[in-house]
């Protein structure tokens, strides 16, 4: 009797065990479900720019925006309720932001001064931040859709250009340079950037609290954004520490060490890949999870096109493993395109 307890107990036990390990973090890991959504700005081959949002676990893609004249960059709110982008009405017009309500389809001009305007974020529904011009330099703003009031928020360094930024939960990171420099380097090199100091501030939406976070050298800084968790910042750009050509790379916020993810002469060098450069603009995004780089490239299998009147290659959307260093295609336009904005949902 007692030998047949025992017998029992060790199957009851040995179930329990394998139960346990199969439902083990490690485990729950690998069947772990996507729920990165991109929100995804493009101009095509047809002269036609629009937003979509694309899920990276279902592959399904939702027109936000669509038919425009011009390569259109924007932002889906947080309830998914409306669009914030910049877009020009013709050749002699200067963008603006408008609001584009999903819900009824009605577009809200939300500013109408005259400085041109790109690259909106929304804080929030009554929040979003853009860049402007303000006294002949790049800034970010901050504007109040109800009350249609702008804000600069770095009003300090009038010399200090702002390249690229973005926001999450009140904060702003932005990517600066020295706009003198810029321009006396352009001048002494023909016409051509080269690498100059380029300053990540960190800040929050009054400006306030403004932090230098890190600092690297670099020819141009196309893009910036937050990780998930906000102690990392995603810095795309030409040239940067050293290396030639384009890259990503990621700023520690807590060290301010810059580490390299991936460089145009990295990506040759991954097996397997159908990517065979990284795409311009440079545009990269973290997954939720922080173990995926999203970022734009162009596919081996790609044949140059003529968007918006150059010669060029369509973007295709990949996903870069930091852990397994895979490069996978996520997004591929149903017509040539190129991809001019990219942001996590």
């Amino acid at each position: 009797m007692f030998n047949k307890l025992n017998k029992g107990k060790s199957i009851v036990l040995f179930l329990l065990l394998t139960l346990l390990v199969g439902c083990s973090p490690s485990n729950l890991s690998k069947n772990k479900v996507i729920e990165d959504k991109l929100i995804i700005s493009t101009y095509s081959v047809e002269n036609s720019g629009g937003i979509s949002l694309f899920d990276v676990n279902s592959k399904v893609e939702k027109t936000l925006v669509k038919d425009r004249k011009v390569a259109v960059s924007g932002d889906l709110s947080k309830d998914e309720s409306q669009v914030a982008y910049a877009d020009a009405l013709s050749d002699s017009d200067p963008w603006q932001i408008y609001l584009h309500s999903l819900k009824d389809n009605k577009v809200l001009q939300v500013t109408n001064d005259s400085p041109s305007k790109g690259g909106a974020r929304f804080v929030n529904n009554n929040l979003v931040c853009f860049l402007t011009v303000a006294n002949e330099m790049t800034k970010v703003a901050k504007l109040d859709v109800n009350k249609k009031t702008t804000n600069i928020i770095d009003k300090v360094n009038l010399d200090r250009e702002a390249e690229a930024f973005d926001v999450k939960d009140n904060n702003i990171i932005i990517s600066t340079l020295s706009n003198s420099l810029n321009i006396k380097t352009w001048e002494e090199n023909g016409g051509e950037f080269k690498p100059i100091p380029h300053v990540i501030l960190k800040a929050n939406l009054n400006g306030e609290k403004l932090k230098e976070v890190g600092k690297i050298n670099a020819s141009y800084i196309d893009s910036i954004s937050y990780s998930s968790n906000q102690n990392k910042v995603i810095i795309c750009g030409t040239d940067i520490n050293g290396n030639s050509g384009a890259g990503i790379y990621e700023l520690s916020l807590d060290t301010g060490k810059v580490a390299t993810i991936v460089t145009e002469n990295s990506i040759a060098t991954i097996k397997n890949s159908s990517a065979k450069e990284i795409s311009r603009p440079i545009l990269a995004s973290s997954s939720k999870d922080e173990n995926i780089i999203y970022f734009t490239g162009v596919s081996k299998e790609s044949a140059q096109v003529t968007i918006a009147e150059i010669e060029t290659y369509p973007s295709t959307i990949y996903s870069y493993n930091t852990k397994t260093k895979e490069i996978k295609e996520i997004y591929n336009p149903k017509i040539p395109s190129k991809v001019f904005d990219l942001n996590i949902k």
